[in-house]
């Protein structure tokens, strides 16, 4: 039932994120990009610095287990958030 879930919540998203806006004109183009740009950069670095922190955690907590790591939906539902949260910031700015 999660995976169900997931994917209904990423599809979700998914379709919030690629909707058209009332006016749809260059300027909305450019900045739905630049945000799915900086949400690529960003997904990324989360991907690089997860495990590492998931070690510095596990140690700090002197725990023999490692946590587990990060799966597919974390780093989608992370990029697609991201790039939400960036397009409507970069919405109201100007």
């Amino acid at each position: 039932m999660k995976p169900f879930l997931h994917g209904i919540l990423l599809i979700g998203l998914l379709l919030i994120s690629v909707s058209k806006e009332k006016i749809e004109d260059e300027y909305i183009d450019s900045l739905r990009s630049q945000s799915y740009r900086l949400a690529f950069i960003l997904a990324i670095v989360y991907a690089l610095l997860q495990p590492i922190v998931n070690v510095v955690v596990s140690y700090v907590l002197q725990q023999d287990n490692e946590y587990e790591s990060f799966n597919y939906f974390q780093v989608l539902f992370f990029m697609l958030i991201v790039q939400l949260l960036f397009f409507w910031k970069l919405k109201k700015q100007h």
